[in-house]
């Protein structure tokens, strides 16, 4: 799952990875994003879930053993995603961007300014997108995916989501 104003090109390098290894990996373009259609507003989760049916259904996966992983905005969604659609077997989220960062930086028009200056294609609904943050919280969703794993990767020099952020939820 990628970040946000990303795309799927920012994860086919890893997903090749784990296709030469014997996984099956999906990179999609989340909506307001690449080649999808439609705007990046609440609604976000529902690509991901579209995206599991997909690989539900292909007869090569193992639908009790699928994992996401995010990076950034993508790493919140994924671990989202896990709450809501239980086929989720585990979770890999990278700098996973908390909600009470993110808000803000919609809200200023950061994020819109931000996509445009470096060029990229995002086709968002403000408003509705807000509406998603303001009613998901990572620390909760954090606190209630158990049993299944999260594995929590941050880098202490991500410009974005500062570590702290990330070790508070593995302190949860």
């Amino acid at each position: 799952v990628h970040g946000f104003a990303g795309g799927k090109e920012s994860h086919t390098e890893f997903g090749e990875f784990l296709a030469a290894h014997g996984f099956a990996a999906l990179t999609v373009d989340l909506r307001g994003h690449g080649e999808s259609e439609g705007e990046m507003d609440a609604d976000i989760l529902d690509d991901v879930g579209a995206a599991l049916d997909f690989l539900a259904a292909h007869p090569q996966v193992d639908a009790r053993r699928i994992a996401l992983r995010g990076s950034s905005l993508g790493g919140n969604i994924a671990i989202h995603a896990a709450l809501r659609y239980p086929q989720v077997w585990a979770v890999v989220a990278v700098c996973p961007a908390p909600e009470w960062l993110l808000l803000p930086w919609l809200a200023s028009g950061q994020a819109e300014a931000e996509s445009r200056q470096m060029g990229l294609s995002l086709r968002l609904n403000p408003t509705s997108f807000a509406h998603y943050l303001r009613h998901h919280d990572l620390r909760q969703a954090v606190a209630h995916l158990s049993p299944r794993p999260l594995l929590l990767i941050q880098a202490k020099g991500d410009p974005l989501v500062p570590y702290t952020s990330t070790q508070e939820l593995y302190s949860l």
